[in-house]
């Protein structure tokens, strides 16, 4: 684990590749471990600070770029304004050194900020999203893959295989902290299938919620998701508990605002959402404690 006091200290001498170098090794750790969270915090403040005051120079376009990553990702959060600095500020870096496709491969992530829009309209024919011209030729190999004799009358099975070499997998938990409540579900609830980050739209009769919503509910009811739901595969794999897993970033106003309309939505639905925010680190043994001290009755479902 890379030690928060050495973080602060790179990042006081603004070495700024080698200390987002060890955050990016304890991203995982970091909403859990306060000493963690104090130092990246400490990192990002002063990152931001020397934004302000200059040119972006190597070091620093390397350090943006983790930054960057690990916000889109899910693994260290900064406000909407930093990253839209962040992208900004290293998008200029790459275009003033030449390097267009790196320019616009980070302004798709801001596409209507400055100089992001310049940038991407400088390449009008290339559709967003797709990172090298390769991309548009290359088709993905579908072939039919032989199944039993016996079979053949009942089923024809096709495969299509990656594109190329790239991998844009994600990982279904956004922190540590879901993946250690999901195994800490599993374990408490072994008759029950416990799914991580379920839509909204998929738990609730939209069509018969939509006149009860504000139009702030109706597009989270698009957009949301919910942190981990307890399905009974026994019954038709009907959904019978919800759980969120709040942290410090829940205090924003705008995610208080977002919660609470999660809240309503859930509940006109005929859920009981169980909020848990664990102060400090919480592994999972820790939430195998709190979900069996829950005593949840969850009965047939």
């Amino acid at each position: 684990m890379p030690d928060p006091e050495r973080i602060a200290a790179l990042a006081y001498d603004e070495a700024w590749a080698e200390a987002w170098a060890l955050v990016h090794d304890a991203a995982e750790s970091i909403e859990t471990d306060r000493r963690l969270s104090w130092a990246a915090s400490t990192l990002t403040d002063a990152t931001f600070r020397r934004l302000q005051e200059g040119a972006v120079t190597q070091d620093l376009a390397d350090s943006l770029e983790r930054l960057i990553l690990l916000h889109s990702g899910g693994l260290y959060h900064v406000s909407g304004d930093r990253f839209q600095t962040a992208v900004a500020r290293l998008v200029g870096f790459h275009r003033n050194q030449d390097n267009l496709e790196d320019a616009r491969h980070y302004a798709r992530f801001c596409p209507t900020a400055e100089p992001c829009a310049e940038v991407l309209a400088d390449d009008p024919g290339r559709p967003p999203g797709l990172q090298r011209p390769d991309d548009l030729r290359s088709e993905p190999d579908v072939s039919a893959r032989e199944i039993a004799p016996d079979l053949a009358d009942r089923f024809s099975v096709t495969v299509t295989d990656p594109t190329g070499s790239a991998d844009h997998r994600r990982d279904p938990f956004r922190s540590p902290a879901e993946r250690a409540f999901y195994r800490a579900a599993r374990e408490v609830y072994p008759t029950y299938l416990p799914v991580p980050n379920v839509a909204l739209n998929t738990l609730v009769d939209a069509d018969a919620l939509k006149p009860k919503l504000s139009g702030a509910e109706r597009s989270l009811l698009y957009t949301g998701l919910v942190d981990c739901v307890l399905f009974n595969p026994e019954n038709g794999l009907r959904p019978v508990a919800c759980f969120e897993l709040d942290s410090s970033h829940h205090d924003a106003p705008d995610r208080q605002e977002s919660d609470a309309h999660k809240n309503r939505i859930l509940s006109l639905a005929g859920y009981r959402l169980h909020r848990i925010r664990p102060h400090g680190e919480a592994d999972r043994a820790a939430f195998v404690r709190l979900l069996r001290s829950l005593s949840l009755s969850l009965g047939t479902g």
